[in-house]
């Protein structure tokens, strides 16, 4: 089910007090209409109603889609997550092969939703955005993943870099596929992962033991 709740919201242009509806569960199985709303992140926008200033306003909220089998967290920035680790146990539907995630910013959700969608897999993403900023040439970040191109009979993901007002392609090869299966073991689990550059180097250092 989704939870939705009214929250006040100070206008940070003119001080003005309004009320907008956040939610704090999302299941977008059940209520798919919001699911846009949250790609193009208006689900996070308030507009004052004396100054019409539009701010992002970012709320704590669990994610949900039941034909994915897929939750995402999406928790503050500074916040600890030992207060949701064991809250997947105590749901009606239990451990039934379900991808968990934590997030800390609208734009890792929106990522994370379009990668679901895509049926790519966000652990092998993450290992090409690992390159990517390892490179001494690479933008600023953080990057996301924005999408696929096809040009030619070649798919290539898109990623952005805000910050840097920059975007770059990358080719899905016979690479990625391979990489895609190495790591599918760890996509579901019954423990909620933040996929950080430190989880994913943890991760390929099992997925591919260096050889004596």
């Amino acid at each position: 089910m989704s939870m939705h709740d009214t929250a006040t919201i100070i206008c940070p242009e003119c001080g003005h007090s309004g009320k907008m509806g956040i939610w704090t569960t999302l299941n977008v199985s059940l209520d798919p209409e919001q699911k846009e709303r949250l790609l193009d992140q208006s689900l996070f926008r308030h507009t004052c109603e004396r100054c019409h200033y539009i701010a992002q306003v970012f709320f704590r909220m669990l994610y949900h889609d039941m034909d994915a089998r897929t939750m995402v967290w999406l928790i503050e920035p500074g916040a600890t997550t030992d207060d949701i680790q064991n809250v997947f146990s105590t749901l009606p539907f239990g451990r039934q092969n379900y991808r968990l995630r934590i997030v800390r910013s609208i734009n890792n959700l929106v990522e994370l939703v379009r990668l679901v969608d895509g049926n790519i897999s966000d652990l092998a993403v993450e290992v090409v955005k690992l390159g990517l900023i390892s490179r001494d040439d690479a933008p600023v970040g953080p990057w996301y993943f924005t999408g696929i191109d096809c040009k030619d009979g070649q798919e290539s993901m898109s990623f952005s870099s805000p910050s840097a007002g920059v975007s770059c392609q990358i080719p899905m090869d016979v690479d990625f596929g391979e990489l895609a299966a190495a790591v599918i073991t760890y996509d579901r689990s019954e423990s909620w992962i933040e996929v950080t550059p430190e989880y994913i180097l943890k991760l390929l250092t099992e997925a591919f033991p260096p050889r004596d």
